[in-house]
């Protein structure tokens, strides 16, 4: 920081630049108090999940698949998909999209539903409708929760 003296920036400007300094210093204090206040820290993590837990293995389960075909669909290995499952890997965005495209789901719904705790007459229902006919169908279902058409 260059060196400024009074004769330099004028009275006025000795004062403006002790100003702006003690703000910094106030400024900077309140930051790293911010950073330890556990209320905090607890306010910007309040939606979110406790553990990184996840239902891969129950979604490949559902799907009827085994560890080496689910990682021959997606391009991987057995063991990965082990990590993936054990959550000893995170599972990222890269392996969401992937592994959810390949067992037919969401990628929200491998981080947040235990399939078997979903009902399952609508996937039975789902499974039926031919691939042609599922466009409307969901347009259909949108009904329901829209009460309109769109």
């Amino acid at each position: 920081m260059p060196a400024f003296s009074a004769s330099s920036v004028g009275v006025r400007g000795v004062d403006m630049m002790l100003s702006l300094h003690s703000a910094n210093s106030i400024a900077i204090g309140n930051v790293c108090a911010l950073r330890n206040d556990i209320d905090i820290v607890a306010a910007h993590t309040a939606y979110m999940a406790d553990n990184d837990r996840n239902y891969l293995k129950q979604w490949r389960e559902f799907r009827g698949l085994n560890q080496e075909q689910l990682a021959e669909m997606i391009g991987t290995t057995k063991a990965v998909i082990s990590l993936l499952e054990n959550e000893k890997r995170p599972l990222s965005s890269k392996w969401l999209r992937k592994i959810a495209e390949a067992l037919d789901t969401r990628p929200g719904h491998i981080l947040d539903h235990d399939p078997a705790e979903l009902p399952s007459d609508l996937f039975e229902l789902w499974a039926d409708i031919k691939d042609s006919d599922r466009a409307q169908a969901v347009r259909v279902l949108r009904t329901f929760v829209t009460g309109t058409n769109g």
